[in-house]
């Protein structure tokens, strides 16, 4: 007997036997299923993706074939708990992640030629980790698995109140800079000022020898003192001081402002400042105001002092070369000046004269002190 089978050939066939067409059906099944088997291919390497952005996870099959009529599903670790799932031509919803719920769309675009791509919105850190697509068909099922990376944005899209905040902000702080800017310009201005006023008073300062201690050695010009290794023998008239080793100014001042400088060097045992004409010239002298002295000194134990009653302790970073003293007698007041950077170290607070005449005064106490008066 012979059958003509068409409907499984390309061409007309002739089977002699029954046990010959059963053979060839056989064949034919086997051939089916053969060609119905593929592959799901995703990238090598990770995907990477941004906080914030959209990213497509892509996988197509291989060989390249429609995937319309095939269950697919994307999933992380369980395949319970899907990503996405594409099923009976539709996605499906129902059992979707929730984190992912309306964050994922399948890619139906090309999926007739195999592609099984999916699009996931909106990037969060906790996407990060490894995807499996299970593409699942009536006779045959395989999956890929592929990994995304999520990165830290540096320039992140934030909202138009952020960015109006931050302008503030920065205007803020540029008003606030600018502010401090003009503030320490009128500080400078104004010690520039000040500075000038002092030294529209300046004096041409000597001292006078009949004041001065036995054992101080006098300049020619009378502008240098310097601690002498013996006691001079010299007349113990009233104005001279016989324990203390000082000596006053030339002249005094009944009135006005004056200013003059002194420097120091690099000895210990010395006080700077002015003394009013009835301070006690012999025995015992104490260095404070209630004496008639207002003074700023440098100890052994090199710290710089304003003699005070108590003692006020200055906390300078340097080394004094040269002090300006600024005497305003109508106001009562003393200012102490670093000479040399042009700024105010101590102002004692307002001194009682009692309309006495006021003389600059020298003080040493150190072999090595030597002080200058400056022209």
């Amino acid at each position: 007997m012979k059958v003509k089978i068409s409907s499984f050939c390309c061409c007309s066939a002739t089977i002699s036997s029954v046990p010959g067409f059963i053979i060839f059906l056989f064949d034919f099944h086997i051939h089916q299923l053969v060609s119905a088997q593929f592959r799901v291919i995703g990238p090598d390497q990770p995907v990477t993706a941004i906080v914030g952005e959209d990213i497509v996870l892509p996988c197509h099959l291989s060989p390249r074939m429609s995937a319309e009529n095939m269950e697919v599903i994307w999933f992380q670790s369980q395949l319970s708990q899907f990503v996405h799932r594409y099923s009976d031509g539709k996605d499906q919803t129902e059992d979707q992640t929730p984190e992912y719920q309306g964050r994922t769309v399948f890619l139906r675009d090309s999926i007739a030629n195999g592609s099984v791509s999916l699009r996931i919105h909106n990037i969060r850190p906790s996407d990060e980790g490894q995807y499996r697509c299970f593409v699942q068909s009536l006779t045959f099922y395989n999956e890929a698995t592929l990994e995304l990376k999520v990165a830290d944005v540096f320039f992140p899209k934030v909202s138009l109140w952020i960015v109006a905040l931050c302008v503030i902000l920065v205007v803020l702080f540029v008003c606030i800079g600018l502010v401090v800017y003009l503030f320490k310009m009128k500080e400078k201005l104004a010690a520039e000022l000040r500075w000038r006023r002092v030294l529209a008073h300046s004096e041409n300062v000597i001292v006078d020898p009949d004041t001065a201690h036995p054992q101080l050695i006098l300049s020619e010009d009378w502008k240098r003192v310097r601690w002498g290794d013996t006691r001079q023998d010299l007349p113990n008239n009233p104005e001279r001081f016989d324990s203390r080793a000082c000596v006053l100014g030339h002249e005094g001042f009944t009135s006005g402002s004056h200013y003059w400088e002194v420097e120091v060097g690099d000895g210990r045992g010395w006080a700077v400042g002015v003394a009013r004409e009835s301070v006690k010239r012999k025995g015992w002298i104490k260095r404070n105001p209630e004496e008639g002295i207002w003074a700023v000194d440098y100890e052994w134990s090199g710290h710089y002092r304003a003699l005070t009653s108590p003692r006020t302790c200055l906390p300078l970073s340097e080394v004094l070369r040269k002090l300006g003293i600024y005497l305003d007698y109508e106001r009562g007041q003393v200012t102490v000046f670093d000479a040399d950077k042009e700024a105010p170290i101590f102002t004692f607070p307002t001194a009682s004269f009692n309309r006495e005449r006021v003389f600059p005064l020298l003080w040493l106490w150190g072999t090595e002190s030597e002080l200058r008066l400056c022209s």
